[in-house]
């Protein structure tokens, strides 16, 4: 068996405006097999290709970016087709962190992935994600952290959507007296979850079992 790897890399970093910055990459990698089973030669090729922007607006008291990252392979072999597949992602976040403790502090996320083969006959999943992290603080007694999410998946080949959409919440409550030598605390957690499945084709979905009782100590 003979193997030959190469792998290449470049980037970019630069910063465009004191809290403006700007990355890009792009990674190419690529392995050539050859194999000789009982005098009969099978050569084969993989090659990744992985090119990358990224531009984030970060101060003290907002953040802000977009990114797009792009994962490209290819395999070819000896008397079989070449398959491509390709998955595409799209990134976007917000935050907000406020020198003030009135007020709360926010990050947002939201995110596409596209996985997919070349001719769209094989595979074809979207993934659209948002989340959202909350935390309020307004005393050292009391905090405050609510965390929403939505995802929704689609098979597009098999006619198979889901959507999940959960929310997390807790709230916490303590302090101290008598110079510290007696402290109390007191917390309160919910949690929501709701999973909705449709077919218009052939897909298929597994539900998991989650627990729904238990002890603790």
């Amino acid at each position: 068996r003979d193997s030959f790897t190469q792998r290449y890399n470049l980037s970019l970093s630069r910063t465009l405006y004191p809290y403006l910055r700007l990355y890009a990459s792009c990674l190419f990698n690529r392995s050539d097999g050859a194999t000789t089973t009982n005098g009969e030669k099978t050569e084969s090729t993989q090659t990744t290709v992985q090119p990358l922007v990224d531009l984030t607006l970060r101060s003290p008291v907002y953040t802000a970016g977009a990114r797009y990252s792009r994962r490209e392979d290819t395999t070819k072999s000896t008397g079989a087709p070449s398959v491509t597949n390709i998955n595409e992602i799209y990134t976007g976040i917000l935050g907000l962190k406020p020198v003030s403790t009135d007020f709360p502090s926010l990050d947002l996320r939201v995110e596409r992935s596209h996985l997919y083969d070349q001719e769209h006959v094989s595979l074809d999943l979207v993934r659209d994600f948002a989340g959202l992290i909350m935390n309020y603080t307004p005393t050292n007694n009391f905090s405050l952290q609510y965390r929403p999410t939505y995802i929704t998946a689609t098979d597009r080949l098999n006619g198979l959507e889901t959507e999940n959409l959960s929310h997390v919440g807790r709230v916490e409550y303590g302090g101290s007296f008598l110079r510290n030598r007696v402290s109390y605390a007191a917390n309160y957690n919910i949690t929501y979850s709701e999973l909705t499945t449709s077919v218009s084709g052939t897909g298929t979905v597994d539900i998991g079992i989650v627990p729904f009782a238990g002890l603790w100590s």
